[in-house]
């Protein structure tokens, strides 16, 4: 079956078009998961595999772990098309979403309780999975790594860093600014948006797609809550490299547990809030020994600005 071009949205609702070609999904569904009904997307069928192949040959199911603000909508096309192989599951993490959290708990240490609970509900009868993690859903996968040895097969991060610039925490800071407290969101929860769209995309990017930004910013009000993601960036952007759950630590417990068996990490050239130095620093730890795949065109959102590449990059690298 010859699929036309699917719409998804990205961390901040952007709209992009791709082609998803000679799909033949047999389950695509959304359903809530787990004690906090989390939403997730599943796509649970290896629609190119062999049916006649014995299940150890299958390979283990992609999880993707998305950005702050994003939604399992952002992420449909990168399903659909890797789907065409493996199975799949976008879930949305604590605080994503438009239902009110109440300002609850929802730092890396929880995230990563939910992530082997969402996977655990989603995919019973499976040991291990795959995951790719961008930005916020990076540090989420480091962390269930950290805490789970031996559940993620292979981790693909994006957009994550061993520690940030004073330009990257000038901007987190300033989101939580527009965000407000949790008592009142509202009104900067669409100022945040326009400042996420202006801090993760790339000039050039933006300029192609100018009419469309404000539709994106009415995506990621529809989708988010201001109390949620003002509660993600509070708690899970940790700054003290001497924290349990900052990258740094995170990388020493995933190679000293031997978290994962193998890992790569993917940026945007012309990210402001990782920089590529910092990104190779975080693999060094780490102890990886694929290169770090750079994108020089991108800004942060890198599986939004460039999704065909971004997705290659991702799949030679669970294939290999």
């Amino acid at each position: 079956m010859r699929h036309k071009p699917v719409l998804f949205f990205s961390v901040i609702g952007l709209v992009c078009m791709v082609k998803v070609m000679s799909m033949n999904v047999n389950v695509v569904k959304t359903v809530r998961l787990g004690k906090g009904r989390n939403r997730c997307m599943i796509a649970d069928y290896c629609i190119d595999a062999d049916p006649t192949k014995e299940n150890d040959n299958i390979p283990p199911p992609l999880i993707i772990i998305g950005g702050t603000a994003q939604s399992i909508y952002s992420w449909e096309s990168h399903v659909l098309a890797l789907a065409r192989s493996r199975r799949v599951m976008v879930y949305e993490c604590e605080g994503q979403g438009p239902d009110k959290l109440g300002c609850k708990d929802v730092s890396l240490e929880r995230q990563a309780a939910v992530f082997d609970e969402v996977v655990g509900l989603a995919f019973p009868n499976v040991t291990v999975v795959d995951v790719a993690g961008f930005s916020l859903g990076g540090r989420i996968g480091m962390a269930a790594a950290a805490e789970y040895p031996g559940k993620i097969n292979k981790l693909h991060l994006t957009g994550v860093t061993a520690k940030r610039d004073a330009y990257a925490r000038l901007i987190l800071q300033q989101w939580l600014d527009l965000l407000g407290n949790c008592e009142s969101t509202a009104n900067g929860l669409e100022a945040f948006a326009w400042s996420s769209i202006m801090s993760t995309y790339s000039p050039s990017f933006l300029a192609r797609n100018e009419r469309r930004v404000k539709y994106w910013v009415r995506f990621v009000c529809q989708n988010n809550t201001g109390e949620g993601l003002r509660s993600i960036i509070e708690q899970t952007h940790v700054e003290d490299m001497k924290n349990l759950w900052h990258p740094i630590q995170l990388a020493r417990r995933i190679r000293s547990r031997k978290g994962v068996n193998s890992g790569k990490i993917a940026v945007g050239g012309m990210d402001h809030l990782c920089s590529v130095n910092g990104v190779q620093e975080l693999q060094g730890i780490l102890g990886w020994t694929a290169d770090v795949k750079v994108f020089n065109e991108c800004a942060h959102a890198v599986p939004m600005e460039n999704p065909i590449e971004w997705r290659k990059d991702l799949v030679e690298f669970l294939d290999d």
